[in-house]
């Protein structure tokens, strides 16, 4: 993984885990979310590159498709995880960093 994919992750994940303290509570049980940003820093920086002439518009369009199912995996595993009072938006499109 690349440094940007790396900042990408660390940004996303520090950031949600911020919005309340009880994120912060159920980071230490979940290592499937850390696992969950960590493929979407990947999903972004690919779909970026991809952006820039290194794809087809098809395999540009199959990442951000794969950008918004891994937001939706994270909010649909917060919700399961923390309880869904605590979601509060989590899981809805374009409320991740990097989002589109």
């Amino acid at each position: 993984m690349d440094l940007r994919a790396i900042d990408l992750f660390k940004h996303g994940y520090a950031s949600f885990m911020m919005r309340r303290p009880s994120y912060r509570r159920h980071a230490d049980k979940a290592p499937r979310l850390r696992d969950l940003f960590e493929l979407y820093a990947r999903a972004v920086l690919a779909r970026d590159q991809m952006l820039r002439g290194y794809a087809t518009p098809t395999v540009i369009e199959a990442k951000t498709e794969a950008c918004v199912g891994l937001e939706h995996e994270i909010g649909f595993f917060l919700e399961h995880t923390a309880g869904s009072h605590l979601v509060n938006g989590a899981d809805q499109e374009g409320s991740l960093p990097g989002a589109r």
